[in-house]
């Protein structure tokens, strides 16, 4: 780990954050995180409002009293004055009959924030056996030339414009619910500059 330039060793695998501390300045303990135990299948044309999407990651700080979920955060909305309809996390998600995997969601959302990931995280398949390829661990942050298939450990590299990508199915199917929407999908961007690859 490094403060203040400087290089130590800790007692055990950690990664240091002093935000942490703001669990002591309010008293808190780390909260307990469970499955979401509901299910969503909807229609995107029965919400013309929009339909918005995010994986449930545990909160730095979290103030309720009862346990924080995990899943896939929902908010539908019937139109553009009202609060959204559904408004809840669920543990599985269908949309127009497309199924949304909770791991492939958080991880995009963590991908799309990093500057370094921007246009290089990507629908990759693997050209053996056509199975849509997920880089997890490190991989999942790093963009890389080579990619092995998990299914036949076919070793491949992608194309397009950049060498170096990451592969996440959710790519494909965040655009397959795209071409269905009532509404084009909104980008946020950072604004944070990339760095250099």
């Amino acid at each position: 780990m490094r403060i203040d330039g400087r290089e130590f060793r800790d007692k055990e695998v950690a990664i240091g954050n002093p935000i942490a501390k703001i669990y002591e300045a309010f008293g808190r303990q780390p909260h307990s995180v469970v499955p979401a135990s509901r299910e969503l299948d909807l229609e995107q044309r029965k919400y013309p409002g929009g339909i918005q999407i995010w994986g449930s990651n545990s909160a730095i700080l979290r103030t309720a009293s009862k346990n924080e979920e995990s899943g896939i955060h929902i908010h539908a909305f019937e139109n553009d004055t009202k609060p959204p309809t559904i408004d809840e996390t669920f543990r599985r998600v269908r949309i127009d009959g497309i199924t949304l995997d909770p791991m492939l969601i958080r991880t995009l959302m963590a991908q799309t924030a990093l500057p370094h990931t921007y246009g290089r995280v990507v629908d990759a398949s693997c050209p053996e056996c056509h199975k849509g390829h997920f880089d997890t661990g490190a991989r999942s942050f790093t963009p890389h030339e080579q990619h092995t298939c998990s299914r036949c450990k076919t070793t491949f590299r992608t194309t397009g414009r950049f060498r170096k990508t990451i592969g996440n199915p959710a790519i494909r199917i965040l655009a397959a619910l795209a071409n269905k929407s009532l509404r084009a999908p909104q980008i946020h961007d950072t604004n944070l500059l990339p760095e250099t690859l």
